[in-house]
């Protein structure tokens, strides 16, 4: 069995995760970061101290957070809200996107404005973790608690170090990397490779552990120079004994500059996602475009543009909006509004819609990028906003996205977003590689 160790739970992991589970790999997937709210099914180090992963679902909501007498808790929008003494500001309450205000975090200020203490809250909707700020607002100290407020680990941010409190006596680990070695050897000792998506904790974990040779799944975007662990990788005979890629521009600019280094001691290979394109487009009637600000890039020229071409644009968002937005649809009658959205929602606008113009400034909301290139639908955007580069046509001006929207036949542009990383791999690629 594989064991994939990854950082963070984000889109990149989930990617990978897809991919084996359609290629039928068997694997135990670990994760370092712990973020309160990943699913229940995702193993943590963390989650398993403060005993997080033994019980079920209970999440804060904003109106059970607690502010001494004369404070008053004001939203802002549907990712946070301020605590406010009088026309003072004392602190934030920010909220795990696309819920209904619930509770991940609280952050106190003091009277300059520079953070002090921030408590965090997870699914079970206990406070698990204080982070503790120094006088210039850095955070310095994590200390996380379980359920009945017993602290469990102590983490100095300055030193690395962790300490794990129990009844018995403290445990002291050098540093994260040894905390989460001892958590993988609890679970079993019978891997027989590491896959690692990330040269920071997980590739630490992977050198404590020589005897399980390991692969790096590398799914970042470099510059001009390596990364200093990946000229570790590539110059000393680590564990890890090859690097495949997600993209294969990225691959090509590795094998470019790692000419220094000898070659044929590591596997360079590209190995893309599995894909699962559920349509084929060939007109353009319909966009979309889902944003959770005002500020979309060409809204007023587009609009126009599009009216003229007979196309409609539908712009959704899953809060309420302000009158910026609602101003532009009552101008332009092709101009579609949509607030306060479900998911339910968002996914039948995939299937209605032809383009996602990803345009809108801010945060994206549903990886809803990512879903839209699933889907099938041509990806489009801005290089100032683009939340997902490696899955949309890159423009950067007005004229440029007029001009691919103008066409009559979006076949040509389709094949050049699908294979803008690499061919998609198949089932058989990755069964191949990870036999």
């Amino acid at each position: 069995m594989k064991l994939v160790l990854t950082e963070l739970y984000n889109q990149a992991t989930r990617r990978f995760l897809y991919s084996l589970n359609k290629a039928s790999i068997p694997y135990l997937h670990i994760n370092v970061v712990y973020g309160g709210f990943e699913p229940l099914t995702v193993l943590n180090p963390i989650a398993h101290a403060i005993g997080a992963d033994q019980l079920p679902d209970k999440a804060l909501h904003f109106n059970e957070i607690k502010v001494p007498k004369f404070f008053e808790i004001r939203n802002i929008d549907g990712l946070k809200a301020e605590i406010l003494q009088g026309d003072l500001l004392r602190g934030y309450i920010f909220y795990i996107a696309n819920s209904k205000r619930i509770v991940k975090k609280v952050v106190w200020l003091n009277l300059e404005g520079k953070f002090t203490v921030a408590f965090r809250y997870n699914r079970q909707g206990f406070k698990y973790a204080d982070v503790l700020y120094n006088q210039e607002g850095k955070p310095i100290k994590e200390i996380y608690y379980d359920a009945n407020g017993n602290k469990v680990l102590t983490f100095d941010l300055l030193s690395r170090s962790i300490i794990r409190h129990t009844q018995r006596n403290d445990k002291i680990y050098p540093d994260i990397s040894f905390f989460v070695k001892e958590f993988i050897e609890e679970y079993s000792s019978s891997f027989d490779e590491i896959i690692i998506n990330s040269m920071s904790t997980p590739f630490l974990v992977s050198k404590e552990i020589p005897k399980i040779p390991s692969t790096l799944y590398f799914q970042e975007r470099i510059s001009d120079e390596l990364p200093a662990n990946m000229k570790l990788i590539l110059s000393v005979r680590t564990s890890t004994y090859r690097i495949l890629f997600e993209n294969i521009n990225e691959l090509a600019k590795i094998e470019k500059i790692m000419k220094p280094y000898e070659e044929g001691r590591i596997g360079l290979a590209y190995l893309g996602q599995i894909e699962n394109i559920r349509r084929s487009i060939k007109q353009h009637r319909s966009f979309l475009t889902v944003t959770l600000s005002d500020q979309i890039l060409y809204d007023e020229g587009l609009a126009d543009y599009l009216s003229k071409s007979g196309a409609t644009w539908t712009i959704a968002a899953p809060s309420n909006v302000s009158e910026k937005l609602r101003n532009l649809a009552k101008k332009h009658s092709n101009v579609r509004l949509l607030e306060a959205i479900s998911l339910k929602n968002l996914l039948a606008l995939l299937l209605e819609n032809d383009v996602y113009l990803d345009l809108n400034q801010g945060a994206e909301w549903e990886n809803v990028v990512q879903r839209a290139y699933l889907e099938g639908l041509l990806v489009i955007g801005d290089r100032t906003v683009a939340k997902s580069q490696a899955n949309e046509l890159i423009t950067e001006t007005q004229t440029q996205i007029s001009e691919l929207i103008s066409k009559s036949d979006y076949s040509e542009y389709l094949h050049t977003l699908h294979e803008k990383k690499g061919k998609p791999s198949s089932v058989h690629d990755y069964q191949k590689i990870f036999k």
